[in-house]
């Protein structure tokens, strides 16, 4: 292996960068057969992240690579890890709120060498669209999914079915796949189309009524307060696509920047890359010190955020 290489040198600074100990919270190292080593798997992470591969393939190259080999320290003929392993490591650094130790800690290693010594950095900043994951729906849908995770959480407090407990209520259609596919609606009627969205927004209000006024979220001693008034929350932050009129209720004309476009992914906003494209998600934004070329701070924020001229992510090694 030619030396100098990204993967010699990560081989190189592999044992200054991670500790076993670093992540002792993670994992229980006296129950059951051996665990892969924490600071193994930590430096995977990095190498799936500078070759941008799966980890699928992050498995087959630890296990057939020699740079990866190199840069994790494994004998030829090893088979590092599992894909799951790998998986399961990254679920406990977030579970933890862990995932930036990897960050922090090659900062740290920066600074040891002497790579940010000035005492003034000069930051250039960088921003990109992030998609989201969540399904973009009409104000219809939100209202049906947000009316749906609430009366799920209903039923689970109260420790019944939510197909029963819809029932109960006259909620019944909105556990169906579709309710505006299983509505006798004329859509090209705007008075069909009014009676149906006032028939939503009825059962909205009522069923935040019926959350909020619960036994469960009243009590500000009750386990299960949180995730109610969770539910609740959003579920209110949907109704304001709703407009209040003498005749009804109505669409809200135009978007709202900080318009909830996704219920099972509440960040989500629309963003534009530019004038003529758009997308739905998030915005990274990257702080790199022009000398060195380090990535110094990392940050995801909602798409309308516009980062100041001369301002920067908080650093995540500070």
């Amino acid at each position: 292996m030619v030396k100098d290489s990204f993967h010699w040198q990560w081989g190189q600074a592999r044992d200054r960068l991670f500790r076993d100990e670093d992540f002792a919270a993670l994992c229980c190292l006296d129950n059951g057969r051996p665990s892969v080593p924490s600071s193994l798997l930590a430096t995977a992470l990095l190498l799936q992240a500078y070759d941008r591969v799966s980890d699928a393939e992050a498995q087959r190259r630890a296990r057939l690579d020699l740079g990866w080999k190199v840069a994790l320290g494994v004998e030829a003929g090893a088979q590092p890890f599992a894909q799951s392993t790998l998986q399961h490591f990254r679920a406990q650094l977030i579970l933890h709120d862990r995932i930036q130790a990897v960050f922090r800690r090659s900062l740290e290693l920066a600074r040891e060498r002497e790579l940010l010594r000035n005492k003034h950095l000069r930051l250039v900043l960088d921003t990109t669209p992030i998609l989201g994951r969540g399904a973009i729906k009409d104000t219809y849908n939100l209202l049906t999914d947000g009316i749906r995770q609430l009366l799920r959480t209903m039923a689970k407090v109260q420790q019944v079915d939510a197909a029963t407990w819809a029932e109960r209520q006259g909620y019944r259609r909105y556990l169906e796949p579709s309710l505006k596919g299983s509505a006798e609606v004329d859509w090209s009627d705007p008075e069909a189309r009014r009676g149906f969205l006032a028939g939503i927004v009825a059962d909205t209000e009522r069923l935040l009524g019926q959350a909020l006024t619960s036994p469960q979220a009243t009590d500000r001693e009750d386990p299960a307060r949180p995730r109610i008034m969770a539910a609740a929350e959003l579920l209110c932050k949907l109704l304001q696509d709703i407009e209040r009129r003498p005749d009804g209720v109505a669409l809200r004309e135009g978007v709202s920047q900080d318009r909830i476009v996704s219920v099972h992914d509440p960040e989500m906003r629309h963003g534009r890359k530019s004038s003529q494209q758009c997308f739905n998600g998030h915005k990274a934004t990257l702080a790199v010190e022009a000398g060195s070329q380090l990535i110094t701070a990392v940050a995801v924020l909602p798409t309308g955020t516009a980062t100041p001229a001369g301002s920067s992510p908080k650093p995540t090694g500070s």
